[in-house]
């Protein structure tokens, strides 16, 4: 049963009193949707407009045989560097490393026609950041659209039903959902302006200069702790969405180290002795150090799009 709009926007304001920004970042999105969703409150729904219908789903298990078929778009779609085996894939959707140590669940949200083909993704996680304040963010890592439903909007309504999926979960542990980042590209950051996000800059003198961001190296070798022959790291945008309040240099240090544990970050059973994990453990330490190091250049964070940033200096 499709309710009118309106009813369905008062039932997720009503939702969870301690999560209202993300809420309402949800209806201003739903607001401006080509497509009519058949639940506001769930994640997984249906979507009709005049020609088409799809469905969006969230992978629960990691076994799940259409997780190949995202593997493969990843694949088609995104640089050798900037993705990890389907292993890994499989074993972060059950909430572990291919190594056995427990960690956030990975979420994959897909859009499939009405003949089950997937046609968008939206894949993140909600971290951690700050215990003590009961504030988690959502991380997003990919999102896609086959190349011939580019413009569709199907990739909107993924990252939308993204953040529904977030917000619940920040509910279930009584946590407050505070911002939404993660890095993206040149080609794909008019798509995160329009979602609301922004690059993320600092001021030396009278120049403005963008806090840089590395994605950081996926694959390492577990003899010794070397960076794989075929990994190399990619310089990309470091984009915020800020729902409760604008981070602080300390929200940033936090974000990033959140980041960078949970996609780079590998357990010392992954290596086959003590020196290659010691070796690993340098190089992600080194990232954290550097971006501490750019962002103690200034006191005070500045938060641009695209078209605000060809304008600076």
């Amino acid at each position: 049963m499709y309710y009118t709009t309106q009813m369905q926007e008062y039932r997720l304001e009503s939702l969870d009193i301690n999560n209202i920004k993300i809420q309402k970042k949800i209806k201003a999105l739903i607001s401006e949707s080509r497509f009519t969703r058949s639940n506001l409150n769930n994640a997984n729904c249906e979507l009709i407009n005049v020609d088409n219908k799809f469905k969006i789903n969230t992978f629960e298990d990691g076994q799940d045989p259409k997780l190949s078929e995202v593997q493969k778009l990843f694949n088609e779609i995104f640089p050798e560097e900037e993705i990890e085996p389907e292993t890994i894939l499989r074993s972060a959707v059950d909430g572990q490393n291919p190594w056995g140590t427990p960690d956030t669940k990975y979420r994959v949200v897909v859009v499939t026609d009405e003949d089950k083909k997937i046609t968008a993704i939206c894949a993140g996680a909600t971290l951690d950041i700050d215990n003590k304040r009961n504030e988690v963010a959502y991380c997003v890592e990919y999102v896609l659209t086959k190349p011939q439903l580019r413009q569709s909007g199907l990739a909107r309504e993924a990252y939308i039903s993204a953040l529904i999926d977030s917000m619940k979960i920040a509910k279930e542990q009584n946590k407050k959902l505070t911002f939404l980042f993660g890095g993206c590209t040149d080609s794909s950051e008019t798509f995160w302006n329009n979602m609301g996000w922004k690059r993320i800059y600092f001021k030396k003198g009278s120049n403005y200069i963008e806090l840089p961001y590395l994605q950081p190296i996926l694959n390492f070798d577990t003899h010794t702790g070397e960076i794989s022959n075929k990994s190399r790291e990619v310089k990309e945008h470091l984009m915020i969405d800020c729902l409760v309040r604008k981070p602080t240099k300390e929200d940033m240090i936090k974000l990033q180290e959140a980041l960078i544990n949970y996609t780079a970050m590998w357990p010392r059973e992954a290596f086959k002795n003590n020196e290659a994990f010691i070796r690993h453990k340098v190089y992600i330490d080194n990232l954290k150090l550097k971006f501490r190091e750019d962002l103690d250049q200034s006191d005070n964070l500045y938060f641009f799009d695209k078209q605000e940033a060809q304008s600076l200096n």
